[in-house]
This record gives C-alpha cells, structure tokens and sequence, in this order.
C-alpha cells in the first residue's frame, strides 16, 4: 500500500472514531471504510454518479487545456463500479489467492464464473508468464 493511501485511510479512521463508525452490514459484511451521510455503506449509484462527474470534469478541463497548448488532449476513459470489480477481481486473481476464497468474495455459486467473467489477464501477467517460459520455470 502506498503511503499516501495509508496516511489518507489513517485520517478516515481518526475522523470516524469521533463522528462514528459505518455501522451497517451488506450479505455478512461489516466494518465499510467510507459511509454516507447517513451513516450507512454506500450503494454503486451515487458513486458511479460522482466517478461520472469527476471523469467528465477532468476531460472538458483537459480538453480546454489541450487546446490552448496545441497538443491531444490526455482523457481519461469512462469507467464504473463494476470496471473496478472486474479490476479487483483481475488483481486478487493475479495474487495467486485460493480460487474458493476469490469465488466467494465475488459471490458466485461456482469459480467458472468468476473465471470465465470477472478475471482478465494483465500485460503484466503475460510478460511474467512469457518470462517463466523462456527461463524453463514449470507453471505447475
């Protein structure tokens, strides 16, 4: 974890150990770090809402810039909640974490699902895998 991403959770907590902690629980899950204003978890349309706001912020402001500038402006792809499941689920994957653990975390009745929809493979995993390859390492 990188240090800002630490420091940055750190001051949440010592926020809501004087404003409250999230006390809600989604499908035996508790202890969210982020709560609404009413205290409870959030849901994936406010935040798909804000995500929208802020890419489409950045992108006209990058735009006006780029223009000014005389260049191509640098955008930032639309994305959503669930791009960032399919991410988290494509990461914890790549970890090597037990494939039941994975299965259940996603909330699939079978890994096949969270196989064949939620894990991609990275650049990155297949340089790595290419490399074991080409260094005779066994892949089982």
């Amino acid at each position: 974890m990188h240090d800002e991403v630490y420091n940055a959770l750190q001051a949440v907590y010592a926020y809501q150990s004087v404003t409250g902690f999230c006390a809600a629980e989604v499908e035996g899950w508790s202890g969210f770090v982020f709560k609404n204003r009413y205290g409870g978890a959030y849901h994936e349309g406010p935040i798909n809402r804000a995500i929208h706001r802020v890419v489409n912020h950045y992108n006209r402001e990058e735009r006006r810039k780029a223009e000014k500038e005389k260049r191509e402006p640098i955008l930032i792809p639309d994305f959503s909640t669930h791009d960032m499941r399919h991410t988290f689920c494509t990461r914890f994957h790549e970890c090597g974490p037990d494939d039941k653990a994975l299965q259940e975390i996603m909330g699939h009745a079978d890994f096949e699902t969270t196989r064949n929809t939620y894990t991609h493979s990275s650049n990155e995993a297949k340089h790595k895998a290419v490399k074991k390859l080409q260094e005779g390492e066994r892949f089982f």
